[in-house]
């Protein structure tokens, strides 16, 4: 069996789980510019705090100081050959602005589209599991 190969560049992307992780590790190396060219200017971020655009959403993410990060039970959506969704869990340990996030899971949602020959994030949302959920009940 051959084993999985780590994409590195953003050109090297094959599909929406590459997607997600090049984006947690372009927020991890603080690569503003970098992440800026993949986040579409038309972003929306849904997560506790209410409905976010783009410049609200760039300053979170920057917020972050991620010190670990794993993610899991990713499922993959495409949505005809240039749309796709991606959902997983992801279990962070970081601090938002000094602080530690209220949660250290995240059940993830987002939406990328490619346009031209580039993939970029169109929508994202988050929300912590619930008691029931965490449970398993």
């Amino acid at each position: 069996m051959w084993s999985e190969k780590p994409v590195k560049a953003w050109a090297s992307a094959t599909g929406g789980e590459h997607l997600e992780r090049l984006f947690w590790d372009t927020i991890k190396a603080k690569d503003w510019t970098e992440l800026e060219k993949h986040v579409s200017p038309d972003f929306v971020y849904v997560g506790p705090s209410g409905i976010h655009e783009k410049p609200d959403a760039m300053k979170y993410f920057e917020s972050l100081q991620i010190a670990d990060l794993s993610l899991g039970e990713m499922a993959v959506h495409p949505s005809g050959g240039d749309v796709v969704v991606v959902t997983y869990v992801a279990h962070i340990n970081a601090t938002r602005n000094g602080k530690p996030l209220s949660s250290n899971e995240f059940r993830m949602t987002s939406t990328w589209q490619k346009i031209g020959k580039d993939w970029m994030l169109i929508s994202r949302a988050h929300t912590a599991p619930t008691q029931a959920s965490a449970s398993g009940s």
